[in-house]
């Protein structure tokens, strides 16, 4: 396998504060009660419409993306780290002719620029994420087709069941990440053909597949 594709929330980069204070900041200005933490976690991963969708018809949602939007870009977005040792283990598969890109339900506009301002935009062939209401598979497919990909020759790395499905659902073999919002039970119970537990260890696991 020779394409690489990374999640980028809670996989390659820890954006947990911008996104839990984005959502926090949406439901206040809705006028509306705050779910609880615990299912705020389970926001960050899927498409924003999927989350609202939860909450009303279809121009609430519209008008919840666009205030969680609003808030992100001001804000959010900065609230962000990559997880510590990822730029060494982006250098070295890059070392080891490895074609890396991000495939992420996050805005598209906005995971360019989150990865602009953390200065790792350049470690990747290109920057795929949702340009609505897109599955992951959809952004996966995508980045695909772009650049002529045979799913035989790629792998996706996530750190919940939406990537594993997403993955699957295009032939990939898949990787699962346990630093993020998903759990290692849930992560293979949707395919996970390997799971990595540090950065560093995803050196180890991507040759074996």
């Amino acid at each position: 396998m020779k394409h690489l594709f990374f999640d980028l929330d809670g996989t390659l980069v820890d954006s947990s504060e911008g996104i839990l204070n984005s959502f926090t900041q949406t439901f206040t200005e809705l006028g509306m009660e705050l779910p609880t933490l615990e299912t705020l976690k389970t926001f960050i991963g899927p498409p924003l419409e999927a989350s609202f969708a939860n909450y009303g018809d279809d121009a609430f949602t519209s008008n919840a993306v666009t205030i969680y939007r609003k808030h992100y870009t001001d804000f959010g977005i900065h609230q962000v780290q990559l997880y510590q040792g990822f730029p060494e283990v982006l250098d070295q598969l890059i070392a080891d002719n490895y074609l890396l890109y991000i495939a992420t339900s996050k805005h598209e506009p906005m995971a360019v620029q989150m990865l602009t301002d953390l200065g790792v935009a350049d470690r990747f062939i290109g920057i795929f994420g949702s340009l609505g209401k897109d599955s992951k598979a959809d952004v996966i497919n995508r980045a695909m087709v772009k650049h002529d990909i045979p799913a035989k020759d790629a792998l996706m790395i996530g750190d919940t069941h939406y990537d594993m499905i997403g993955g699957k659902a295009l032939g990939l073999k898949t990787i699962g990440v346990t630093w993020g919002f998903g759990t290692p039970p849930s992560l293979l119970e949707n395919g996970a053909d390997a799971l990595a537990s540090t950065p560093s260890e995803l050196l180890k696991k991507i040759d074996p597949l």
